[in-house]
Parts: structure tokens; sequence; C-alpha cells
């Protein structure tokens, strides 16, 4: 199997803490973010990206601030890093990746 980008599977990781949070279903989060629930599946697996727009409808349809979002995204950033001298920087055009030093 393909390893998936490290941004996807934090995305994952966050995708179903959220829901798991809510106590919701992939089809309730589709119907409250006005995404289709293959598409939250696709997120889920790593098997897409998520673009901005849809970010934004997923955080809004769950009552997510971005602050919440970028918060969690470290932490499971962290979880999925571990001790690695990888870190990612929020920045206007998207996550920048470096090494630590």
């Amino acid at each position: 199997m393909t390893e998936r980008p490290l941004a996807n599977r934090i995305l994952r990781d966050v995708l179903i803490y959220l829901r798991k949070e809510q106590n919701i279903s992939q089809e309730t989060l589709a119907k409250l973010s006005d995404v289709s629930r293959t598409h939250i599946s696709r997120l889920e697996t790593c098997a897409e990206s998520a673009t901005l727009e849809t970010l934004s409808k997923i955080l809004q349809g769950t009552g997510t601030s971005w602050e919440t979002f970028g918060a969690l995204m470290e932490q499971m950033q962290q979880k999925q890093l571990g001790n690695s001298p990888l870190s990612m920087v929020a920045e206007p055009k998207g996550p920048h990746w470096s090494e630590k030093l």
C-alpha cells in the first residue's frame, strides 16, 4: 500500500476526532457540512486532499473554529511525528514543512 502524504494523514485524524467528539457518522457530517459522504470517506481514508472550501464547510458544519482546527492539526501532527525533526507552520499559501534546528 502506498504511504499517504503526512498532511492527509493528520487531516484524517482530525476529521475522525471531530466526528467522534460529536458522536456523528460520516453521513451526518456530510449533511451538516454540505459535502458528500463519499468525499468525507475519501478524506478519512487519505484518498483525496481537502480544499480550503471543503475544510471551511466541514468546520462550519461541526461548529469548529479555524483556531481549534489548527490546534487539533498540531496535536495530531505530534502524534504522527513524535520526536521527528519535521515541523509544520501555517502560512498564507498553505502549510510549510521544515526541519527543526
